[in-house]
């Protein structure tokens, strides 16, 4: 004989998870599963954002990409360092990775460098 009662949402358990119990065991994997999904989701969403403010790493071993400090960066780029920490906002290679330190990709900042020679 087959189970005809109406299955439960995920919205319903959340309002009343005592509902959970009165659950075919089918019914209960299928919402764990929709559930999991879910939560899976959103993980991984937050942790996106949560790394898009992680600190990048001194040097990468995989491609061998550094990060200049202001100093280096200033040097490359024939400005003084204080000019950019005030302005390190305007390019895209550059992160802050403390509240006063600052460091630069090194590849895109003479990719850059090497694009405005043009101008």
């Amino acid at each position: 004989m087959t189970d005809l009662r109406p299955v439960l949402t995920l919205d319903q358990v959340a309002a009343d998870p005592a509902q959970a119990q009165a659950l075919p065991r089918t019914a209960a994997f299928e919402l764990l599963s929709r559930c999991l999904t879910v939560q899976g989701a959103l993980v991984a969403r937050l942790g996106a954002s949560l790394n898009e403010h992680a600190p990048p790493a001194a040097e990468s071993a995989l491609d061998g990409t550094r990060w200049l400090p202001v100093d280096d960066a200033a040097a490359l780029m024939g400005v003084n360092a204080a000019w950019l920490r005030r302005n390190w906002k305007r390019f895209p290679f550059a992160r802050r990775i403390s509240r006063k330190n600052l460091v630069f990709h090194e590849v895109r900042l003479r990719r850059w460098l090497e694009a405005r020679k043009g101008t």
